[in-house]
């Protein structure tokens, strides 16, 4: 059997998809600063990056799509929209591909973040604001840009930051050996 099937396969692995997954769930909950419907910034990133950089290009979006899934129904209330469960595994996929087995440099975080703001907050979750709502671009296009300006460099220094803690790293390490 494949070194990848045996990873998808082992008890270690489901489990901390399972946890990464509750966590991801919990920092759902804390409410988002911004507003609403257009514009909203939450926490939710440093699971999303942390969970790419263990799991990698396959696992974290599927997982977290699933996530996705999951929170909407448990949160109840808003809008359902496909787009954005979408999203979610894109913006997986994306930090998995520049933190995945290789080092959490301020350079990889810095593309990982720009990526992320660039093709999912700014380009697939405008499109579905614009699908799901019926708005003109002018309309929050202005606001959202402000918002990710503003809010890249300082997701860039929250993962630069967390990541490069020594018990972050520790941690780090023994979740990515257990999953192998």
């Amino acid at each position: 059997m494949a070194k990848s099937q045996k990873r998808i396969l082992s008890a270690q692995t489901v489990t901390v998809m399972a946890v990464l997954l509750a966590l991801n769930i919990i920092v759902g909950f804390i409410p988002s600063v911004g507003i609403p419907p257009y514009v909203e910034m939450g926490f939710g990133f440093i699971v999303t990056a942390f969970a790419a950089s263990i799991l990698g290009p396959i696992l974290a979006p599927i997982l977290w799509m699933v996530g996705d899934l999951i929170s909407f129904y448990l949160q109840g209330g808003g809008y359902f929209f496909p787009g954005f469960t979408l999203s979610a595994a894109v913006a997986a996929l994306i930090y998995a591909l520049f933190l995945y087995q290789k080092p959490k440099t301020l350079k990889q975080i810095v593309l990982a973040v720009l990526f992320v703001t660039i093709i999912v907050n700014l380009g697939l979750n405008s499109l579905w604001i614009r699908i799901m709502f019926d708005r003109a671009w002018g309309v929050f296009m202005g606001v959202r840009l402000i918002k990710n300006i503003i809010s890249l460099p300082v997701n860039v220094f929250i993962l630069y930051f967390l990541f490069k803690q020594p018990t972050v790293k520790r941690l780090m390490d023994k979740v990515e050996k257990m999953v192998g």
